[in-house]
């Protein structure tokens, strides 16, 4: 990866000693590319908070997805169900995420999108169903 996971240091202080937003996002969008197995608690706790900002609950999803965290399943999924209330659409980062960690409930939850009227949700259930 050209050594461009080797902020993790830096970023964690910033993520755990700073309360300025926008560092705290920029620290979970590098931790959600670049995850390492401490930061399941950070990407958990940001899902499992009533965090209103959709973006940082979507890298933490993959973020899980990325560490292949089967016990997040059902967080993610439970975001995933909350997000998506409005429109598919607000599932795809979530079912990219189950896609990644895999497993029945996974795939049971992936299913249930295979009929979307999002275009771009089906499209992503379908690539990934057809991989399992």
């Amino acid at each position: 990866l050209n050594h461009l996971d080797s902020l993790h240091p830096l970023l964690d202080s910033i993520y755990l000693e700073t309360d300025y937003r926008y560092w705290k996002k920029s620290a979970l969008k590098y931790f959600s590319a670049f995850p390492l197995e401490q930061h399941k608690k950070i990407f958990r706790t940001v899902l499992a908070y009533e965090e209103k900002d959709v973006i940082m609950k979507r890298d933490a999803a993959l973020g899980l997805g990325r560490l292949k965290d089967e016990a997040s399943v059902d967080l993610i999924i439970k975001v995933c169900e909350q997000e998506s209330a409005t429109s598919d659409f607000n599932a795809y980062f979530y079912l990219m995420a189950l896609g990644m960690i895999k497993g029945d409930q996974a795939k049971k939850n992936l299913e249930r999108y295979k009929n979307s009227s999002v275009t771009s949700v089906r499209n992503l259930v379908t690539g990934v169903l057809e991989d399992w």
